[in-house]
């Protein structure tokens, strides 16, 4: 809530104001979670994978500009695409902050704006076209041949019936839309 007079907090790198519709809209995506619990302690980061090889992903810096409702500064940012969603962060916090939550529901946010990063999309149009997150590759078949198994998954690699009742699936949950794989009608 906003004080009589107060002019609001202003990130002074981006020059952005707090959006109280999206610290609305984001908590709740976040649920249960609470980021103003956060008190910077960093545990979250200092044990983080996706930090350790990605230096501008900080998850405690998120839930910081989750914290001041800095929309630009989460879903504007490639940064929360990093994260590898194994959650030490939620496993190390203190106070049972979760940052991975957090940054899932920013990603979430950032899709339905279209703002989704180029690997990611690639990503999920190959499981609309094919009903898998990776591609079978040739070694793969070949691993699995020697052991015994069909060179081809029994998935929708290798049913069509399948491979259409994932796609009705993306269609109803309105996945391919989000991603503009799916127009409208």
């Amino acid at each position: 809530m906003k004080k009589e007079g107060r002019k609001g907090l202003r990130d002074l790198f981006s020059m952005q104001g707090e959006d109280p519709e999206f610290l609305r809209e984001l908590r709740r995506e976040i649920g249960e979670q609470e980021p103003d619990a956060c008190f910077q302690c960093m545990r979250c980061t200092s044990g983080c994978d996706a930090f350790k090889f990605q230096k501008g992903y900080k998850p405690h810096q998120l839930v910081g500009f989750a914290r001041l409702g800095l929309k630009e500064r989460m879903v504007g940012s490639e940064v929360i695409w990093s994260c590898t969603t194994c959650s030490y962060c939620r496993e190390v916090c203190p106070q049972r902050v979760a940052p991975v939550d957090v940054v899932k529901a920013a990603r979430r946010l950032a899709v339905r704006e279209g703002r989704a990063v180029e690997d990611h999309r690639k990503i999920a149009g190959y499981l609309i076209r094919t009903g898998h997150l990776v591609p079978v590759s040739e070694t793969v078949k070949e691993l699995r041949e020697k052991l015994g198994l069909p060179g081809t998954p029994p998935t929708t690699h290798a049913s069509q019936k399948a491979l259409e009742e994932v796609g009705e699936l993306l269609r109803r949950t309105g996945f391919a839309r989000l991603l503009g794989e799916e127009k409208d009608g």
